[in-house]
């Protein structure tokens, strides 16, 4: 089942007339056949609030449309920025073993100094030693970045948004989540204290914040994944460099002493 077309439908069903009652208990079992972790934060306790307040179930959809797809742009700008860096990943240790390919082709025969005497062997052993730990090291970097769960920073200022547009104060919504495991981030708090000397809106301000933050994020998460072909540099200068030099250039170049001696 698709989460957002079930979310929109939903939408539908209230445009349509259909009771918030209805529509809250069709979407509770929608959830159910949901692929795992793709459910919104704190979507059971907020279908509750709204049952139970009757505040609008309008807004809480369009809550969990927001959380939804920002998690689907963290993922899909993740996917796409490691696209490059994984495959340059993978042909990087393919480029020693294809230059003494070359070589071979070229008569040079780098192969008959590996093969052909204990100082080849030793080189032979060494570039395998260095491409077997390029690749180890290579796959810890990927992984590193490749394993960065999405998050929503967006959240907890969402959902106090939702909780005053049912009808509840800030005190009351900020205990119910926290007694719903919501954690409150500093930013919140500020925000609150600021409210009061401001005067604005604040449902909207914080809906704007939550807008705000997961944006925000997105960018830091860019920054983040600009550094991984930085990163991949340096197996590939330790490394792989290394390797290709002695399974191409100092056979090349012993061969090419012994030649003229």
């Amino acid at each position: 089942m698709n989460p957002e077309l079930d979310l929109m439908l939903a939408q539908s069903q209230l445009a349509a007339g259909i009771s918030q009652h209805r529509v809250g208990k069709w979407l509770t079992g929608a959830v159910e056949h949901w692929p795992s972790g793709h459910a919104p934060l704190n979507l059971a306790w907020q279908l509750g609030l709204a049952r139970h307040t009757g505040g609008s179930l309008n807004f809480a959809i369009d809550g969990w449309l927001a959380q939804l797809r920002h998690r689907k742009l963290i993922a899909e700008e993740q996917r796409l920025a490691l696209q490059g860096p994984k495959l340059t990943a993978r042909l990087i240790h393919v480029v020693p073993w294809l230059g003494l390919g070359v070589a071979q082709l070229f008569d040079l025969n780098p192969l008959g100094f590996l093969f052909g005497n204990p100082l080849g062997w030793a080189l032979l052993m060494a570039s395998l030693l260095m491409a077997v730990a390029a690749g180890k090291w290579t796959a810890r970097i990927v992984r590193a970045f490749d394993a960065v769960e999405p998050n929503d920073p967006g959240v907890a200022y969402a959902g106090l948004a939702l909780v005053l547009r049912s009808g509840l104060g800030v005190t009351s919504g900020l205990q119910l989540m926290e007694a719903k495991g919501v954690p409150i981030p500093e930013g919140l708090n500020r925000l609150l204290t600021a409210h009061t000397r401001i005067g604005a809106g604040l449902v909207q301000l914080l809906q704007t914040q939550a807008d705000w933050e997961r944006q925000h994020l997105r960018a830091e998460q860019r920054i983040h994944l600009a550094k991984l072909p930085i990163q991949l540099l340096y197996p590939m200068a330790l490394l792989l460099l290394p390797q290709f030099m002695l399974l191409t250039v100092v056979p090349i170049a012993v061969g090419a002493l012994a030649g003229t001696s």
